[in-house]
């Protein structure tokens, strides 16, 4: 008889206004500033679909470890987030074809993990790990199998929609307060998919949905099991530091390793004094272990100092000039009435790309002032402007470009030694 698997149980989701607790089908919802009552106990934290990008992405099908390397490089491709400032892991899918291997990705600010995660311990709750809170929406969609659909759930604070196909969540998005059925409409376009049925959780009303059901997708984490979610995201410095831990214990294993073949040497001289020719053979075979062992041990510490150095660039990397959350924040308080934002792209050592769409060039200048005028940025031009027309509204699409004060790379490519990529 195969043994129960344990399920999640405590799945924390954290939100601006506060934290959703889901236990075993029991759900409760606690204010910000209140103590979680759940001290001693392990939990998995949710990430909401506000604060978590979910990327699909196809790679060479290798192993766990290649396929983990590749997506290091790819990173910042796929996340608008500075590879040391981003917090990500992956989930295998069972998608393979000629072009390779389907991984979900899931990333986010680093800074963002430690804040909930610090919030969450400071109630005395021990956080076993962070998922997105939209993996719940792939449980229920494989659980009543139905696996490719739209999940909508609304609730008090937020509307969510998820996008499943074949059991896996391939896009998810925090939507507004709207009608359900555009901003279903809204998503699927976005995200590059055609009519899917819908299932309705969480006790959301959806006229024409393929289910509806009062389970929420939190709930569905809390009776999952464990095996079942093996994403954990964690900060570059958690990794950093738990890879460096490792090869401290490879050095003490060394050590010990060398001490025992010294004791082996000096046991052998002792029984065999009478013996000399053998004492003399065991002698050199001890010092050629010992030779080995020592040869081991330099390579562990060059491995061990490598990390070290790795950790420090790590720990430089979370001290930038101005935090990418507060460029972004600037850009989007600046932004004039009658204009909205399209698309912001921020990377370390690069121009800071604008694009967005405005009803007047009024409009469009009135926000170049305002930027110019900022302290923050330097450099700002406008390097597209085009007239056009939405929904018989005339409109004008424009990017600018600035240059952050202070935005310089992680990484000095002009330092000797150092190789530039193509």
């Amino acid at each position: 008889m195969s043994k129960k698997q344990a399920s999640a149980g405590l799945v924390i989701e954290c939100s601006p206004q506060g934290f959703t607790v889901a236990d075993r089908g029991n759900t409760q919802f606690y204010a910000v500033g209140t103590s979680i009552p759940y001290a001693g106990q392990e939990c998995i934290v949710a990430i909401g679909r506000g604060s978590i990008f979910i990327r699909p992405v196809r790679v060479p099908n290798a192993s766990e470890d290649d396929i983990r390397s590749i997506l290091i490089t790819r990173a910042t491709q796929l996340f608008p987030i500075e590879g040391m400032d981003l917090a990500y892991d992956f989930q295998l899918t069972d998608d393979v074809n000629e072009s390779g291997r389907l991984v979900i990705m899931a990333g986010m600010a680093s800074n963002e993990v430690t804040a909930v995660t610090d919030q969450v311990k400071a109630s005395g709750i021990k956080v076993r790990q962070v998922i997105p809170a939209a993996f719940g929406s792939s449980l229920i969609a494989r659980d009543h199998h139905i696996p490719s659909a739209v999940v909508v759930e609304k609730t008090a604070y937020s509307t969510s929609v998820d996008v499943v196909i074949d059991g896996t969540v391939r896009y998810s998005r925090a939507a507004g307060f709207g009608s359900l059925t555009d901003e279903v409409q809204r998503t699927l376009a976005a995200a590059g998919f055609g009519d899917l049925p819908v299932i309705a959780t969480g006790g959301t009303d959806y006229p024409g949905s393929a289910l509806q059901l009062s389970t929420t997708t939190l709930q569905a984490l809390s009776a999952a099991s464990l095996s079942s979610l093996k994403l954990n995201i964690e900060t570059p410095l958690v990794v950093a530091t738990r890879n460096a831990a490792k090869l401290a214990r490879s050095v003490r294993q060394a050590a010990m390793l060398t001490v025992a073949a010294l004791i082996t040497v000096g046991y052998t001289l002792y029984e065999y004094s009478n013996q000399l020719n053998a004492v003399n053979a065991e002698i050199e075979k001890a010092k050629k272990k010992q030779s080995t062992m020592t040869k081991y041990q330099k390579s562990v510490e060059a491995k061990s100092a490598t990390k070290v150095q790795m950790l420090g660039m790590v720990k430089r990397a979370f001290t930038p000039a101005q935090p990418p959350q507060d460029i972004i924040s600037v850009v989007m308080d600046l932004v004039p009435k009658d204009s909205w934002l399209t698309g912001v792209t921020f990377e370390r050592g690069k121009q800071l790309v604008i694009r967005g769409t405005s009803k007047s060039n009024e409009a469009v200048s009135s926000y170049m002032r305002s930027l110019t005028e900022q302290p923050r940025f330097r450099d700002v031009k406008l390097s597209f402007s085009q007239n056009g027309v939405i929904a018989n509204v005339p409109v004008v699409q424009f990017t600018i470009t600035a240059f952050p004060v202070g935005n310089l790379p992680l990484i000095d490519n002009s330092k000797k030694g150092v190789s530039k990529k193509a």
